[in-house]
């Protein structure tokens, strides 16, 4: 069964470990994709958001994609299977294949789920403040929207202001990756602790005031 998601139909997958995503991987044109075993869940050349799994270590992903073939079962050596394709410009794929080639730090990778938002923040970095866009977010990481991204590994505070609230929360963080093209170019941001505090506290009360507006 398949739900439809504001993308397409939703798809659930499990794989069992990091090392099984690379295995599925199938290059298709520049982006590539990722195969299935089993019977196609919806029909060939159907959008899809796909739900990824990992159990070792546990990890989940959301991309969007495109089923892009589909085999029936021809023989015991042939089984059944069905491939998604990447589309361009999604962070979730992008951020999926770091993660499979051990790219991402543990901690970057996160088991959250993530949140689709649109939120206008500032980016500070080197005692500098610019406005930039909140695009997903999850309690250890998120995406921001940028056309001028900052190198991997930078150090960065991200200033946002609570909803219905004039309170702000400051978050620090680092730059985990980096997409420097394409429609969404932006930067992967990996939350870091402050002294005593805990930025998953911080980033828990934005997220919570943002799920109670969007519901």
């Amino acid at each position: 069964m398949t739900e439809l998601g504001s993308y397409g139909s939703v798809v659930s997958q499990v794989v069992a470990r990091r090392e099984e995503v690379l295995e599925r991987y199938y290059p298709n044109g520049r982006l590539g994709g990722l195969r299935f075993e089993g019977a196609c869940p919806v029909d060939v050349g159907r959008p899809i958001e796909l739900h990824l799994r990992v159990n070792e270590p546990l990890r989940h992903f959301r991309l969007k994609g495109v089923v892009g073939w589909a085999r029936r079962k021809g023989s015991v050596q042939l089984q059944a299977s069905w491939g998604v394709d990447f589309v361009a410009d999604d962070a979730g794929a992008e951020r999926l294949m770091a993660f499979a080639r051990g790219q991402l730090a543990d901690a970057s990778s996160r088991g959250e789920l993530r949140h689709s938002v649109d939120l206008a923040i500032r980016l500070v970095h080197g005692g500098e403040a610019r406005k930039e866009w909140l695009a997903d977010l999850s309690l250890s990481g998120a995406f921001i929207r940028s056309w001028s991204p900052l190198p991997p590994g930078e150090s960065v505070e991200l200033v946002a202001r609570l909803p219905r609230s004039l309170s702000t929360i400051r978050v620090l963080g680092r730059v985990a990756w980096v997409r420097p093209a394409g429609q969404d170019p932006g930067m992967g941001i990996q939350f870091v602790d402050r002294p005593g505090r805990s930025a998953r506290d911080d980033v828990e009360r934005l997220l919570t005031k943002m799920l109670l507006k969007g519901s």
